[in-house]
């Protein structure tokens, strides 16, 4: 130990320099920060859910069926395509790379569309993904208009959207193939490709001793992808909650 001449210790006149430590977060700036980041995943799944009922040709299709049907080796190419949006139906098509006309709009409900079976998922499919909006206005209304924090409401909202999200999408897989099936007959690709209806696939087919060769291809689209995406949202936010995913899990054991 070092010592002054008096015999006392040097460092006790020495002011001791404080500790920087930074301030815990106040509970109520936890509980701030958890609401407004409630808020902005509910705004997330509003937008997704608007995208897959408004997003149009493109964004908006459900469903899309591709094909190309070539023949005297390639002299003559027709391709085209039908995407499947929540009300509407647009197609399109070339002609050795010439485009025969503008994307076309065929309404399910227009009377020569014969879309009855097609008309009908849409329908039901519109119904959930308006659920799945409303779920996530309810979202924005607990985060940023409730008084206080539910963190358990909230929880069991966020679960619910997850259960609707995904009947959604599973509906739409196993229903939505046989429907246009139906509706089309014997000129649904599926028959066309010697195909069972299924969410997704591709076929080639030659006919004409070879001389034709018809190819397609159907797979899912934009707005059925991102409502399968609204899951992970809801359990991203779940996670920003320190949600204890046990409690799920106990609840099924």
């Amino acid at each position: 130990m070092v010592t002054d001449d008096d015999g006392g210790d040097e460092t006790a006149g020495v002011a001791a320099i404080p500790e920087i430590v930074s301030a815990p977060a106040k509970p109520g700036q936890d509980i701030r920060r958890a609401k407004t980041t409630l808020q902005y995943f509910g705004l997330l799944i509003v937008v997704v859910c608007s995208i897959s009922l408004l997003g149009g040709n493109i964004y908006g299709a459900w469903y899309a069926v591709a094909f190309e049907v070539s023949s005297g080796q390639g002299s003559s190419v027709v391709t085209g395509q039908v995407n499947y949006a929540i009300g509407t139906a647009f197609s399109s098509g070339e002609i050795n790379g010439e485009e025969i006309e503008n994307i076309e709009e065929v309404d399910y409900s227009d009377w020569d569309c014969n879309c009855d079976e097609t008309e009908n998922v849409m329908g039901k499919t519109k119904l959930l993904v308006y659920l799945n909006m409303l779920g996530g206005l309810g979202l924005i209304y607990l985060a940023r208009f409730r008084r206080g924090f539910d963190s358990d409401l909230t929880a069991k909202l966020l679960l619910a959207l997850i259960a609707v999200s995904l009947v959604t999408v599973v509906y739409f897989a196993l229903s939505f193939p046989k429907a246009i099936d139906d509706d089309d007959g014997d000129f649904s690709v599926y028959d066309l490709q010697q195909k069972d209806p299924s969410f997704y696939g591709k076929a080639e087919i030659s006919t004409d001793g070879g001389n034709t060769v018809q190819q397609a291809q159907w797979t899912p689209g934009p707005a059925w992808i991102i409502i399968f995406l609204n899951t992970l949202a809801c359990i991203l936010a779940l996670m920003s909650m320190d949600y204890d995913f046990s409690k799920l899990i106990g609840s099924i054991d």
